[in-house]
């Protein structure tokens, strides 16, 4: 009976079952989580429920670090933002809009919308869980804003609070891959602090966190990390041991940047090994991969500014209607003055005529 109703609970809502398993692909083969929620997009008539499957789908192509399709599915999304009333839905699309951006590295933008987030989450009860796991991503956001702006003892604090946020999400399973990708990013901090065996330590972390969710390029990244630590102490055939764990993760995922720094950290490494034939393989494949990346982002970039100057356009168009608007009432207005004014004239006149004429038939009389 209880696996009956099992059954029947699944069938019951099939589609549930689908986008679940969509986001449960998301770091595993984002390829198929963009089919299942292309396939659920179809019949979608809900407004919060399409607006997550925009979500989904730019994560996804953040997977892929195809900036410019996840762009196009952000816009979708912040075009339907007056009409989301799930308050979690809401901030939920708060923070992917600010992460586009933060990758993008279009900072100010970035940190206008985490500002709105930080007002969004005061109203949002200390019982929600999505109100910690935003919060969580709101903070490593910031902490990666500031680690790009070469500031990385104010970014440990800020991932630091990311970090005590996503521990307060039950169950921690909900939380792997935010904390796989916090610690990969304290890591880095520790390398440009020269702290290298609490780098070494975060490092692990993030692979731990990686491994519980099978996230295959969190995992990836992680590895890479740790090869870094391993080649300023100079080991770099443990680096290098690292690195083809790193590149076999990897494989099929279709990430640009994670690619590019894997085979720039094997060229580097074996360019320290005097390996000149392995170093001009990989040393090519990293500057074949860093062309397709910048690529990449500058249509994004191109797409994002578009994006600007349609919103500017529209801001612009709406002033231009209000002051139209606004032009014609002080006409209409200015015009309904005048008319009365004459009127008020006129009538004055006829009084002054009258009394003219009373007067005259006195003095006459």
């Amino acid at each position: 009976m209880l696996c009956s109703f099992g059954i029947l609970t699944l069938a019951s809502n099939p589609r549930e079952a689908l986008f679940n398993k969509a986001k449960d692909h998301l770091f595993r083969n984002p390829e198929e989580t963009i089919k299942i929620s292309n396939q659920l997009l179809k019949d979608e008539t809900d407004v919060n429920k399409k607006a997550e499957l925009y979500l989904t789908l730019s994560k996804a192509y953040i997977a892929k670090r195809d900036f410019d399709k996840s762009l196009t599915y952000v816009t979708k999304v912040q075009d339907l933002l007056g009409e989301i009333t799930n308050s979690d839905t809401k901030a939920q699309i708060l923070i992917s809009i600010a992460i586009q951006y933060q990758q993008m590295e279009v900072f100010n933008k970035s940190l206008s919308f985490l500002d709105e987030i930080d007002q969004h989450s005061q109203k949002m009860p200390d019982s929600s869980r999505i109100k910690f796991s935003v919060l969580g991503k709101a903070y490593a956001v910031r902490g990666m804003i500031y680690r790009s702006q070469l500031n990385p003892e104010l970014a440990l604090s800020k991932f630091t609070i990311a970090v005590k946020n996503f521990e307060k999400i039950a169950p921690a399973l909900q939380s792997n891959a935010n904390l796989s990708v916090v610690f990969y990013n304290i890591g880095y901090c520790y390398l440009d602090l020269n702290d290298k065996n609490k780098a070494e330590e975060s490092f692990l972390n993030s692979i731990n966190f990686a491994q519980k969710e099978k996230a295959r390029s969190l995992e990836a990244f992680a590895y890479k990390g740790l090869s870094d630590v391993y080649m300023k102490n100079a080991k770099h055939l443990e680096a290098l041991q690292l690195l083809s764990k790193a590149d076999s993760l990897a494989a099929n995922i279709g990430d640009l940047l994670l690619n590019e720094g894997i085979y720039k950290v094997i060229a580097e490494n074996y360019l320290a090994l005097n390996d000149i034939n392995n170093y001009n393989i990989y040393n090519q494949k990293y500057l074949q991969t860093h062309f397709l990346r910048e690529q990449n982002e500058l249509q994004s970039i191109n797409t994002s500014i578009d994006n600007i100057q349609k919103e500017n356009k529209k801001n612009l168009d709406e002033i231009s209607q209000s002051q139209i608007k606004l032009d014609s009432f002080i006409i209409i207005f200015g015009a309904i003055l005048v008319i009365l004014l004459l009127f008020l004239i006129w009538k004055k006149r006829q009084a002054n005529r009258l009394l003219q004429e009373k007067i005259k038939v006195i003095l006459n009389s």
